[in-house]
């Protein structure tokens, strides 16, 4: 399919939105994380810490944050308490820690003393080093001199202020408190103490002029700032300056045209003051600003997530935290997640790449041919070009970055399906009848299984270990209609692993059924009912206390 270009893609979130849906995940995501929770990260990690709120909510944002209130107490002594039980953990231990990244909201809406808490019980609970690069998202309201000078205490070397704009026509439109003067000064003061300072600059607001951004371009650059984050304005639905819009009441930002003329002129102007080219929204000066968290984040390692709001990933696993209050979760990490396919994570590593700059084939080592095709026609289309046997970004390319990555992926997406099918069909002609009655016999034992509930001489869990043995070799989808039953995976996962039910677990199975005999028993409500269904229940209870092995549960077998 030919690469179209009526649409810009402005957030590296759209490059791999759907993968999900595309290539569902077929591991239980519970199982696999106790797993890899007692397992050492081969790589560099990262840290990110959300902190939802802001003393004030800009017109353009509608991300998880609101405003600060009594709860930020709480959410200060509740982030201090995840930091400490995720240190348990080995996964956490292992180290190195590349980066550590406070992000929001608005992370300095904490008080002087709340940061230091909070950086103190960082250092304390995980094997950061002085190489490790601490980055913390700002204004220039909230940053005061006691807060900067906790920071420098505790090793935050790099700092993001979101300035947006110094324009001070552009800072009332989007909602920023304080002149642009003001701001502009209060930077200086700031890199002066930390030279890895950077800031973010939105572009193509409601009647911008080419003046305004080249004024805006020579404020930022004539500061000695270290990388800027420069983005063109995405409308979230539900912010104040969508709905001014929609209301009539201003006129929305400029077509593509116009956009891509004000690109080409912030290239040009960074470029010329030696900034690169970091990834679609970032310039880095070389030796200032290396911004090793977005380099985590796009090559696929593990990133803790802390706080409500927060992302993560380990390993395969990706998840992300529920909103406050925060659930008092069993693990260190929010089981609103799920282990990805091995598909998505090839795409996803192809994504991260691309971002970066990067086109490497070998991330997709049995699409080679196809993801070839797919960058010889992006040089065709003036995207990339290649240098010493290696594509990089045309300034066209730079432009639709997020867009020619998004297509990378829609058509490697197709490639993997037709590759996928292919194989389907051929094993369908050779083995039809097979995989009809590896299904037939899965359904069989799941029959049996849901017997063994109630039943005390038909062990429940092994036939149902049997049924998703031979959904796995027959029917992916009655294998994940099993596997989402939760009273059946939970004591699978532990019979898997263990060898046996923690006492708990026998525990709830038991009690389960007793209300199922005894309901069952006052409704028929005859003698030899009670008497048979007693009789069979004092087998059950003979079964799990003396046949089926006790096992402790994780936190007892840690103590």
């Amino acid at each position: 399919m030919e690469l179209t270009l009526d649409k810009r893609l402005r957030s590296h979130h759209e490059v791999t939105a759907g993968l999900d849906k595309m290539f569902p995940a077929r591991v239980s995501a519970k199982g696999y994380l106790k797993g890899i929770l007692r397992t050492a990260a081969a790589d560099p990690a990262a840290i990110y810490l959300h902190i939802p709120f802001c003393s004030k909510i800009c017109g353009f944002c509608n991300l998880r944050r609101s405003l600060a209130d009594k709860r930020l107490a709480d959410y200060h002594t509740q982030l201090l308490e995840q930091i400490k039980k995720a240190a348990a953990w080995q996964r956490f231990q292992s180290g190195p820690y590349a980066a550590v990244y406070f992000g929001g909201g608005t992370p300095t809406i904490f008080s002087a003393r709340q940061l230091k808490d909070v950086l103190s019980a960082l250092r304390e609970s995980f094997p950061l080093t002085a190489e490790t690069e601490i980055s913390v998202e700002t204004s220039i309201s909230e940053l005061t001199d006691e807060k900067l000078a906790v920071m420098k205490d505790l090793g935050v070397n790099r700092l993001s202020i979101g300035v947006q704009s110094f324009q001070d026509r552009a800072r009332r439109l989007l909602g920023r408190n304080g002149s642009a003067a003001r701001a502009a000064l209060r930077i200086r003061e700031i890199i002066a103490g930390f030279k890895n300072t950077g800031i973010d600059l939105i572009y193509n607001y409601p009647d911008q002029s080419e003046e305004e951004l080249e004024a805006e371009l020579r404020a930022a650059l004539d500061l000695d700032i270290a990388g800027a984050s420069v983005y063109a304005l995405i409308l979230m639905e539900g912010s104040a300056l969508d709905k001014r819009i929609r209301g009539g009441k201003l006129k929305a930002p400029a077509g593509l045209d116009r956009e891509k003329l004000f690109f080409q002129k912030i290239l040009a102007a960074f470029r010329e003051k030696g900034f690169e080219f970091l990834d679609p929204t970032k310039f880095v000066r070389p030796g200032r600003d290396r911004y090793e968290y977005i380099r985590v984040q796009n090559t696929w390692k593990d990133v803790l997530a802390l706080g409500t709001g927060a992302g993560g990933r380990l390993g395969d696993y990706v998840y992300y935290n529920a909103p406050l209050p925060i659930p008092p979760w069993e693990f260190p990490v929010s089981r609103m997640g799920r282990v990805v396919s091995r598909e998505q994570v090839i795409l996803e590593k192809i994504a991260g790449s691309s971002q970066l700059g990067r086109f490497a084939a070998g991330e997709a080592e049995d699409l080679r041919e196809s993801y070839a095709a797919i960058l010889k026609h992006l040089e065709e289309k003036g995207m990339l070009s290649l240098h010493e046997n290696e594509y990089r970004y045309t300034d066209e390319g730079l432009f639709w970055a997020n867009t020619a990555s998004r297509y990378i992926i829609e058509e490697l997406a197709a490639a993997m399906n037709a590759a996928a099918s292919g194989v389907k069909k051929r094993l369908l002609r050779k083995l039809p009848p097979l995989r009809a009655a590896a299904a037939v016999l899965g359904l069989v034992c799941t029959g049996l299984g849901f017997a063994g509930i109630v039943l005390p001489l038909l062990p429940a869990t092994p036939f149902f270990l049997a049924a998703l043995f031979l959904f796995a070799r027959s029917s992916r989808r009655f294998h994940a209609w099993l596997m989402g039953k939760r009273f059946i995976a939970k004591p699978i996962e532990d019979y898997r692993r263990r060898g046996g039910l923690t006492a708990g677990r026998k525990f709830r199975i038991l009690a389960s059924v007793f209300g199922i005999m005894t309901l069952s028993a006052l409704l028929i409500g005859k003698k030899h009912v009670w008497i048979i269904l007693g009789a069979i229940f004092a087998v059950k209870l003979f079964l799990f206390i003396f046949v089926i092995k006790t096992v402790k549960t994780d936190q007892e077998a840690r103590s």
